[in-house]
């Protein structure tokens, strides 16, 4: 009798202990849900080999929460990934992005078959579009079936169109081998595993005009699957610059593990005192009231929402930060939290610009200053139409106060997108510069006692000679093409009629005797 019973505690062992093989079917698919702790520490996690005891259970866990897997059209990004399996919520390095904002909402997309898992691209939303950097190269996270002993290397390579200004672009080198098989204990319980180990080194870039600027995503993933389990037992992720280590691994719901159950979010942590902002309340359980703290005082409830409202909505009325506590009530209970220093309230935007040229010839360099006020950190110009503008002198369409010029004929209109903690505010100025053929000369003063009223015109405008001596007017269009020609005799007005001159900036020329000057004219 002992000796069966030592026979049957080898066999157990050696079944605790074999090595497995993981299938696709021991992945996760659209619609799946991970209830997932996050470690604070752990050691002996890089030992690698074979029969290995992975022996993580006092691991002590600092929060808990929910991995979702979405489908594609569950997201913003269906028509760029429609081909991928599941989404994954993450954050992206690439963010701010330049002049052109905040990347959010950021998915990574795979594609899972009985091959292969594959990451497609990434999705991230920018100035409220939808852009998917999707992979040309693709990276291929690691194929099936996975065994001990199994090594793969690859890259992969992707980029989305920045709204026409550039890309933004990730490029990397993955490396991954099964390097350990054994068993693995966590809170959760012990089970037979095997270590999947990748090693990442990628530069996500944003490119404008062609130049780029690398931004290093080097890391080190440590994976532990088991059979019919759907999701990694544990996962160790390792920035190799800063040496952050991630650590978070499958669990039940533990309930004390969430750091507090009153929790809220605002629609903007940075505002300026026009925005209204929403205080949105996230608190777990079912609460019975809610108390919103809010200091310092200086700001209002507004949309008749209060202090007791679950979803308030707050206006700011002094700049600085503010700090934001709730306090939820439950049937027999209460909890708090606090946010320090939240929200922060910043002067709000006045854009301006300037251009030294409203009338250049082609090919003459404009210097167009920003004059916008409070505190900028960013500008992004466009000019309508886009084509014949040319930056000079190292300036881009970023530059604070670029310089540029045109090698085509007609009116631009000039954009100024100003970008400062607050958020982003724009002006455009309609047919700001009229460029005319070289050669034109520049506009000058008119005559004293010459007078041309109203300027800008609508329907019409009045010339006046006070001279004893004939005035001569012409009017031209921006292609040089004379359009209008009166002469005045002395002392005399002339009324012209403009309702049939479609609107845009034009040049009076008046002749007096020997003098000839040039005036821009604007018709509305």
């Amino acid at each position: 009798m002992r000796i069966k019973v030592l026979i049957l505690s080898i066999l157990f062992l050696v079944e605790v202990k074999a090595q497995i093989t993981i299938q696709n079917s021991d992945m996760p698919a659209a619609g799946d849900t991970l209830r997932y702790s996050v470690g604070t520490s752990i050691n002996n996690y890089t030992n690698s080999g074979t029969n290995q005891t992975w022996d993580f259970s006092k691991i002590a866990p600092s929060t808990q929460d929910i991995q979702r897997y979405y489908s594609p059209t569950g997201t913003p990004y269906f028509i760029q990934f429609f081909t991928a399996n599941y989404g994954l919520p993450e954050q992206l390095g690439l963010v701010p992005i330049g002049g052109l904002g905040f990347a959010s909402n950021v998915f990574g997309f795979y594609r899972s078959n009985n091959t292969a898992l594959v990451n497609v691209g990434k999705g991230a939303t920018v100035q409220n579009l939808p852009l998917g950097i999707v992979y040309t190269k693709r990276d291929t996270i690691f194929k099936f079936p996975l065994n001990f002993g199994y090594i793969k290397e690859g890259n992969y390579e992707g980029s989305a169109n920045l709204l026409g200004l550039g890309a933004l672009v990730q490029t990397g080198t993955r490396k991954t081998e099964v390097d350990g098989w054994g068993s693995i204990t966590t809170p959760y319980g012990t089970f037979n595993c095997i270590r999947v180990k990748s090693e990442v080194n990628g530069f996500d870039s944003i490119s404008i005009n062609g130049f780029g600027i690398p931004i290093p995503n080097s890391r080190t993933e440590y994976y532990w699957f088991g059979k019919n389990q759907k999701f990694p037992l544990m996962e160790v992720v390792v920035n190799n610059f800063t040496q952050e280590t991630k650590i978070r691994y499958k669990d039940i719901n533990r309930p004390e593990l969430y750091k507090t159950n009153a929790r809220f979010t605002a629609s903007r942590t940075t505002c300026t005192t026009k925005d209204t902002i929403t205080l949105n309340n996230q608190s777990l359980g079912l609460p019975t009231g809610y108390t919103w703290t809010i200091t310092p005082n200086t700001f209002r409830y507004v949309a008749n929402t209060n202090n007791k409202s679950e979803i308030p909505r707050i206006l700011f009325d002094a700049l600085g930060k503010y700090s934001i506590r709730l306090a939820v009530n439950y049937n027999g209970g209460f909890d708090d939290t606090i946010r320090t220093d939240y929200i922060s309230v910043s002067q709000g935007l006045e854009v301006d610009f300037e251009a030294d040229k409203l009338l250049p010839s082609m090919e003459e360099t404009v210097t167009i200053t920003d004059k916008t006020t409070g505190n900028p950190v960013a500008w992004q110009w466009t000019f309508i139409p886009n084509t014949g503008v040319q930056f000079l002198e190292s300036t881009n369409a970023f530059s604070q106060n670029p310089k540029v010029k045109f090698s085509n004929k007609g009116n631009y209109s000039v954009r100024l997108r100003a970008t400062n903690a607050a958020g982003s505010v724009s002006l455009t100025k309609e047919n700001y510069i009229q460029v005319w053929p070289t050669g034109l000369p520049a506009a000058a003063q008119t005559f004293t006692g010459v007078k041309f009223f109203p300027n800008p015109a609508k329907d019409y405008f009045q010339i006046e000679n006070s001279f004893n001596q004939p005035l001569q007017v012409k009017i031209f269009n921006l292609l040089g093409v004379e359009i209008y020609q009166e002469t005045l005799v002395q002392r005399a007005a002339s009324k012209v009629l403009v309702q049939t001159i479609p609107s845009g900036i034009y040049l009076i020329e008046s002749t007096l005797g020997e003098q000839r000057v040039l005036q821009k004219l604007i018709i509305e």
